[in-house]
């Protein structure tokens, strides 16, 4: 499980809970809670017709760190007929 140690509404470090933290087991919410981490989400609604996710820099959400944004799909060239 990814997580993020936050302070102060600023993202200070993301891995992995077992790299970032002193926990050996999948942690609790208030195991979590007690060490300033927040799990990390992948995923932001989107339309994927005409959007995509893609990795950025962590943005703090409360109760989130998000790792991905939305932008816009790139317009399809237009081809030329023959």
């Amino acid at each position: 499980m990814e997580v993020a140690k936050v302070i102060d509404g600023q993202v200070l470090e993301v891995g992995h809970y077992r790299d970032i933290s002193d926990l050996c087991h999948p942690p609790t919410d208030e195991q979590l809670a007690d060490r300033n981490l927040f799990k990390c989400n992948l995923w932001r609604d989107h339309d994927p017709e005409t959007q995509c996710l893609v990795r950025c820099a962590p943005v703090f959400e409360d109760p989130w760190v998000y790792l991905v944004e939305v932008q816009s799909k790139p317009a399809p060239e237009p081809t030329q007929s023959e």
